[in-house]
């Protein structure tokens, strides 16, 4: 299976540069971790939340469908034009990381994710919503696509950590 076929939201993206530069990142990590796409759904997309509840594709999809809805709401309910491609490519590629994360812990997936976006030939105004995606990176952002990107990820987080608490107690 391809990961253009488990993550659809890859054709969300118009550039079709982007796009072609968003599915090599995850291609070429997927080849050096020797894992297959299909497998990415065995994976958690955080260590707090197992993967039976939310599995790493999940969350790219749900972070991906979220940015593009905050995108168009932005546009159509405040006039406020978003660069949707650089936003849908941070919420594509911001977990990538991960995959390196689990492998050295010492790692940071941001960071991570940055460097294989660049790697891609990823332009840097993707690379700053993937680098400040986290919460600890708040004051670093600087566009309205990061701050976006930032919530997109953390609804599709936080309240899943109460969803396990409240099972834990169940």
């Amino acid at each position: 299976m391809k990961i253009t076929e488990l993550i659809k939201e890859f054709g969300l993206i118009e550039e079709e540069d982007l796009r072609e530069r968003c599915i090599s990142v995850w291609e070429r990590a997927l080849k050096e971790h020797r894992i297959k796409a299909e497998d990415l759904k065995k994976n958690s997309f955080c260590s707090d939340v197992p993967f039976d509840v939310v599995n790493l594709v999940a969350h790219i999809r749900a972070v991906a469908q979220t940015a593009a809805h905050l995108a168009d709401t932005y546009e159509h309910l405040y006039g406020v034009k978003v660069k949707k491609d650089v936003l849908l490519a941070g919420a594509l590629l911001h977990d990538v990381g991960k995959l390196d994360e689990r492998e050295n812990p010492l790692l940071e997936h941001s960071l991570s994710s940055v460097l294989r976006a660049k790697d891609a030939g990823i332009k840097e105004d993707v690379l700053h919503t993937i680098a400040f995606h986290s919460e600890t990176s708040a004051a670093k952002r600087r566009s309205v696509e990061a701050e976006l990107l930032y919530f997109a990820d953390f609804v599709h987080y936080r309240p899943l950590l109460r969803l396990e608490e409240k099972q834990k107690k169940s």
